[in-house]
């Protein structure tokens, strides 16, 4: 019901202080989506310690849910939130992570690992044919070690807005991406996070495969206002 009406008041157009009003979800929906059993930034720790499974939101202790809910909603505000769903995650026991490493005769590990590691789907963007996903790392409190992939929509209410690959192709066509006219010819369009920024960042690829040689152009845009970010072309030895 929450999530139904974040998509109506979303449709009207409610202004952007009204957001406030809108009752932090209690829970995120669960859906696994096409990679069945993927965890987007899930660590490899080694053979001999595989993380728990996180299958569903709800497997998260409850007060780990809470605090990733709430500053999930301090960053992105309820509207961003109500547009993304839990693909899945891994819970890491460190006491037996260490006694793992021990019996491997470790020295340690040259960086930092979280209890716990989720990943996120923003289901109503596609990049490269699939929802945008983005993983989080949060320590054995909640508290946020590794931050999600989308801007500080609270901070700069613009970066709410994110175009869909059709409108990006569609500008990058504006900016003069053509296509190649022979050769096995494809296309890509992919979504990425620029953490210098803050920003969303559509990368848009126009190429053919010939005569063992790779063409490509390309055009960046920003997700956000459509902005043409910068353009390149180039040519690769695919070998024999």
């Amino acid at each position: 019901m929450k999530q139904l009406l974040l998509s109506l008041l979303l449709a009207i157009g409610l202004p952007l202080g009204a957001w406030a009003q809108v009752a932090l979800p209690d829970s995120l929906p669960t859906n696994p989506g096409p990679d069945k059993g993927f965890v987007c930034g899930r660590p490899w720790l080694g053979p001999t310690y595989e993380p728990q499974p996180i299958r569903r939101f709800t497997d998260l202790p409850d007060s780990i849910q809470r605090r990733l809910l709430q500053h999930l909603r301090g960053r992105l505000g309820p509207v961003l939130l109500a547009r993304l769903d839990f693909v899945g995650g891994a819970r890491v026991d460190l006491p037996a992570l260490r006694r793992a490493d021990a019996e491997q005769h470790s020295t340690g590990r040259h960086w930092t690992v979280y209890s716990y590691y989720i990943c996120l789907a923003l289901r109503d963007v596609l990049s490269q044919g699939r929802p945008y996903k983005s993983g989080m790392a949060l320590d054995s409190l909640g508290q946020v070690g590794e931050e999600i992939q989308l801007p500080d929509v609270v901070r700069e209410p613009d970066k709410g807005v994110i175009i869909g690959p059709e409108q990006a192709l569609k500008l990058a066509r504006q900016y003069g991406l053509r296509r190649f006219w022979w050769g096995r010819r494809f296309q890509q369009l992919e979504l990425a996070y620029q953490k210098s920024s803050g920003t969303m960042i559509w990368g848009v690829t126009r190429g053919t495969v010939r005569l063992r040689h790779r063409l490509e152009r390309d055009v960046r845009l920003n997700a956000h206002s459509g902005e043409l970010l910068g353009r390149s072309s180039g040519k690769k030895w695919t070998g024999w």
